[in-house]
């Protein structure tokens, strides 16, 4: 015998996942997004797959079937906020600059973008991101007034030669 909480829980997953479909809609119609987080849209889609696996420990079918609805809508909401805020081209992006950078690098050799280092400063290639003596922020000392004025102007003089 099905436990009636489990067929108002169910009810209201699958009301849920209408109001999800609704929001997708909206942004199919507005095709842009403002003042809304996808982390947080993301977390409730997260959330959606843990109660796929839920649901069925509880013997819970009303629930699960509304589960897999609005897990499947938040899904669909989810990929469509990344396409709207242009997430899925930034994704390629840089994959691209670092498959096409580290090739680069192991060919030629880093690339630093600078011509005056300092003990106290951390450099990173700008083509592949590694660091030119392996070292972290940890690694650093801190720099005096003196050093740092000293610092600005040398990366000063470079940019005006």
């Amino acid at each position: 015998m099905t436990a009636w909480p489990d067929i108002v829980n169910g009810g209201f997953e699958a009301a849920a996942g209408i109001a999800v479909l609704n929001h997708c809609f909206a942004l199919w119609r507005d095709k842009e997004v403002r003042g809304l987080s996808v982390a947080s849209v993301a977390f409730f889609a997260a959330w959606g797959v843990w109660n796929l696996f839920y649901y069925p420990h509880l013997d819970q079918f009303y629930s699960f079937a509304g589960g897999v609805f609005i897990t499947l809508a938040n899904a669909i909401y989810v990929a469509m906020l990344v396409h709207f805020t242009g997430g899925w081209r930034d994704i390629g992006r840089r994959i691209r600059e670092r498959l096409a950078g580290w090739t680069v690098c192991r060919v030629k050799g880093c690339h630093y973008g600078t011509h005056c280092f300092h003990s106290k400063a951390l450099y990173f290639c700008t083509r592949c991101g590694k660091e030119l003596t392996g070292r972290t922020f940890a690694d650093l000392e801190p720099l005096t007034d003196d050093e740092l004025d000293e610092l600005q102007q040398e990366w000063a003089a470079e940019v005006r030669p």
